[in-house]
């Protein structure tokens, strides 16, 4: 565009504001739950027992996984989840293991080593960068969150096929649903 039209130069600039504050925006949410989880990581941490362990490590040569896999305990976390893409580790509540029966927390321990298994923790990343890019457009968001649905319907499906039983996986789940929303305020 030229000088002769400053109307569409106006609009253009605009929409690159638009989008540089938007980006910016998306990379401190992206900062934030980056530093959520590095606290997740680092306060509130417990060992697991020496039974749960055993567990653990049983699923892991299970899962055939190469990868050294940590395990941890958190009374910050309302459901299990997969923290870290250098040096990832499992993160279960504190609650799961009084409240799940021993078949349920090796069902929910094989599906959360299946994602690492699967790499969705470097996919979630490149995913992140891909929304902060693509901040402004609608199907951005229901694509990522339709791809985030299917990761955990692939890794229920691997759990069932590693030999989990589908109903201690549904079980499992609606366990770990009731304890988060009890957790809720």
């Amino acid at each position: 565009l030229t000088d002769a039209d400053p109307k569409g130069r106006h609009a253009i600039e605009f929409v690159a504001w638009f989008w540089w504050i938007g980006v910016a925006a998306m990379s401190l949410r992206l900062l934030f739950q980056w530093i959520r989880s590095r606290r997740i990581r680092t306060r509130g941490i417990l060992p697991p027992s020496f039974d749960l362990t055993q567990v653990f490590d049983r699923v892991r040569r299970n899962v055939a996984i190469d990868l050294n896999v940590g395990l941890r305990m958190s009374r910050l976390v309302d459901s299990p989840m997969v923290l870290g893409w250098i040096r990832p580790i499992v993160v279960l509540p504190t609650s799961t293991v009084t409240s799940l029966t021993p078949e349920q927390l090796e069902t929910i321990l094989t599906h959360e080593l299946i994602h690492i298994v699967r790499r969705d923790h470097l996919v979630n990343m490149i995913q992140a960068f891909v929304e902060i890019a693509l901040f402004f457009h609608p199907v951005t968001w229901w694509l990522s969150r339709q791809i985030r649905i299917e990761r955990e319907n692939c890794c229920d499906d691997a759990t069932i096929e590693a030999g989990g039983s589908p109903r201690d996986l549904a079980e499992a789940l609606l366990a770990l649903e009731s304890l988060r929303i009890r957790k809720q305020p």
